[in-house]
This record gives structure tokens, sequence and C-alpha cells, in this order.
């Protein structure tokens, strides 16, 4: 495993890959510590994530289901059956993703419980990389994107300082490849458009705060209060306090600050 997080870092892929496969097999004989496997899906996420690539570890459905057994979706969660999401399912990954991190977030939460929300939350991450490696249609691309970066900003994986060093900056990747999409994309849903800026303006570029500008203007959106319900319910819940930060102007380039969750 050691071996494996090494590769990752010095982006040795081709012998990350060995030791990946190692795994697996060993995950499928014996089966990983729960602590373990959590370990190499971070590792395994983290890096293709800064890649923007389908991730490398792999586990049969069945596999996936027993783990997540013990992840409850909220009794709430009436979003799976919503006009947005049954056009792109892919938003139920993120929404699921979202609720897993409430739970690693609760106080209350039973360690078996966060062990399965962090297995949830990891697994959709990867959903969601390789739908936007797989899908020809760009605005399914750019909503994957837009929920893998803002997962990550969620969860606190993103732009981690280590030693006084940044890292995990796979922003510098995801961002530059949103606005093309964005700029790209064409009869795409106003929702899904208005969000995707609320989500790029974490990162505290310029474009999407102007893009975002444009839009209200566009669909004659004045009230802060309605762009804050669009936004939910893209996200399928009601918008927390300290996302709504991030839809007012900041300065140009300022990174918006991560949520202050727990690392996963």
């Amino acid at each position: 495993m050691a071996l494996m997080f090494t590769e990752n870092w010095c982006r040795n892929i081709d012998s990350a890959l060995i030791h990946v496969r190692l795994l697996e097999t060993i995950n499928t004989n014996y089966g990983l510590h729960i602590e373990d496997l959590i370990n190499v899906l971070h590792s395994d996420v983290q890096r293709a994530a800064l890649t923007m690539e389908p991730p490398m570890f792999a586990m049969h459905e069945k596999s996936w289901d027993m783990l997540e057994a013990k992840f409850a979706l909220p009794t709430e969660a009436s979003w799976e059956t919503d006009c947005l999401s049954t056009r792109y399912p892919i938003l139920t990954e993120m929404r699921q993703a979202l609720a897993a991190l409430d739970i690693i977030q609760g106080p209350e939460a039973l360690q078996s419980h966060r062990q399965a929300a962090t297995i949830r939350c990891l697994h959709a991450m990867g959903l969601l990389l390789d739908h936007y490696n797989l899908s020809s249609d760009i605005t399914e691309k750019y909503v994957a994107l837009a929920a893998l970066y803002r997962i990550r900003r969620e969860a606190n994986m993103e732009r981690i300082s280590v030693c006084g060093i940044t890292v995990f900056d796979a922003g510098r990747m995801i961002i530059p490849r949103l606005k093309e999409l964005l700029f790209a994309a064409s009869a795409d849903p106003r929702e899904l458009r208005l969000w995707t800026c609320s989500v790029g303006i974490l990162s505290g570029d310029g474009w999407f705060y102007e893009e975002l500008d444009k839009q209200l203007r566009k669909e004659g959106i004045s009230n802060p209060s309605e762009l804050s319900r669009i936004i939910a319910n893209v996200e399928g819940r009601q918008l927390p306090q300290r996302f709504a930060p991030s839809i007012k102007p900041a300065s140009k380039g300022q990174d918006i600050d991560s949520y202050g969750r727990p690392h996963i």
C-alpha cells in the first residue's frame, strides 16, 4: 500500500497501477481492512482528480453495495426522482455524496456509518470522473466536473496545506476545463449553468463571477433568494449557510475558503 501511495505521489502511474492491481486481488480474495480500503480509495480518487482520469481501483458492484449498506439516505431525499436528476442522473451521485458528508460531519454518527458514508462519497467522485471521461454530451461533462469540484471543496479535499506547500490542487485542471465546457455548451438548462458558475466561484476565478452576472441579467434574476433557490434545487437540499457567501462578489482571483469540514 505504501508503494502505491509513493508511486501516486510521484505520478508514476504505470508503477502505481501494478500496486493497485495487487491490492485489488488481495481485496477480492481476502478483503482489505475497512480503514485500509478507505485509504486506498482516497489515494486513488485524489490521483484521478488531479489528472481528470478514471480511478484505477475497481470493485464489483455488489462489493460497493455491501460496503455502503450502512449509509442511510435522509428520509426526505425525494430528489432522486425530480426532473433534473431524471434528465441528468449524475446529479444523484453528487446529492448522495453531499448527504454522506453530512453524516461524516455529524457528531452522533456511529463509526461504521461514517465509514460507509466515506466510501459512498469516494465512490461517487469516482463515478463522476468516469462519466466525465465517457460522456460525449458537453452539458453532462461540465455537470460531472462541477459536481466533482463541489464535493471536493465540501469535503476539504482540495488545496490542502502540508508543511506550507499546497497539495491536491485539482482545481488547476478542473476549473480551466469547466470554463471551456461552459463556453462550448448551448441550450443547456439555466439552473445547471447558474449552479456551475456558483461552484466555479469557489475557486476565486473572476470569469465565473462575470458569467454568473451575465446569466442573471439575461434571466432577469435580481433577488439573491431566487438564485439560492435555484442552486438548492440542483443540489436537492436547502442551501447551506456556509455556501451562501460564495455567490457574492469577492476579490478577483481570491480563492474562497474551504468550509472547514474534516478531511475524508
